[in-house]
């Protein structure tokens, strides 16, 4: 189980973070110069930072899914978030 520490993720990024599951698609845009991602679930069209969380091994993308340029496959690992 990894455990997401509350620092700069707001409310409704964490709820989204919460209800992730295998499967889900990741859809790339760009905010600001910074790369984000938003589920086509939707989620209440909430951004996660998915790089950050890439690097912390919260979310994974399957290994056929080409980076940054099509949809991705989200591959659930145990999601905790600590407030």
């Amino acid at each position: 189980m990894t455990t997401i520490t509350n620092n700069k993720l707001t409310a409704a990024q964490m709820a989204v973070i919460r209800r992730m599951q295998a499967g889900d698609r990741l859809l790339f845009n760009s905010m600001k110069g910074n790369y984000y991602f938003s589920t086509s679930r939707g989620y209440d069209g909430v951004t996660i930072p998915a790089r950050s969380l890439l690097e912390k091994g919260v979310i994974k993308i399957s290994e056929d899914a080409p980076f940054y340029t099509k949809p991705m496959e989200l591959t659930a690992v145990g999601i905790k978030v600590k407030e």
